[in-house]
């Protein structure tokens, strides 16, 4: 009895990350596409929508492929391109991206989602980088965007 207890035991243990890494892996397939930032907010301000409206849209889209997530140009973002991990199963979801910081080092930037239909809420850690937000939402020294999923699959192969 005690064998077969130890048994589940060490099956619990093993099993349980294989589920977490198999949600997480569901998690960056959902995301995969192409997106328009239709809304953004950095630590002390937001950027008026139709600000954003006017730029093109190569200039405001950010691609999630796999792991692999390509900021646009109106980011700011130096190299441009990150790897993104996710955690669904924290309420909100949370997100990590390692990218390459304006000084060249490496940053791993902690934030959380929430994906409601083709609108997906990204808040980062702005005033604490290393630590996610509790909501999504942006202020109070958290950048913030809303990204509305490209339509149709002509604009992913574009990009």
């Amino acid at each position: 009895m005690r064998r077969l207890s130890l048994f589940v035991a060490l099956l619990t243990i093993a099993v349980a990350p294989a589920a977490e890494d198999e949600a997480a892996k569901a998690a960056l397939k959902e995301l995969e596409g192409s997106y328009l930032v239709t809304g953004f907010a950095t630590v002390s301000e937001a950027t008026p929508e139709a600000d954003l409206a006017a730029l093109e849209a190569k200039l405001r889209t950010l691609v999630v492929r796999g792991d692999r997530v390509t900021f646009p140009e109106y980011f700011g973002v130096e190299g441009k391109e990150g790897t993104l991990r996710v955690d669904p199963s924290k309420k909100p979801a949370r997100l990590e991206v390692d990218m390459k910081a304006v000084e060249g080092k490496m940053l791993t930037v902690k934030g959380i989602y929430k994906r409601d239909g083709d609108v997906l809420t990204v808040c980062l850690g702005g005033a604490k980088p290393d630590e996610p937000p509790t909501e999504v939402q942006g202020g109070q020294g958290n950048p913030s965007a809303d990204l509305q999923e490209a339509a149709g699959q002509e604009m992913r192969t574009r990009l």
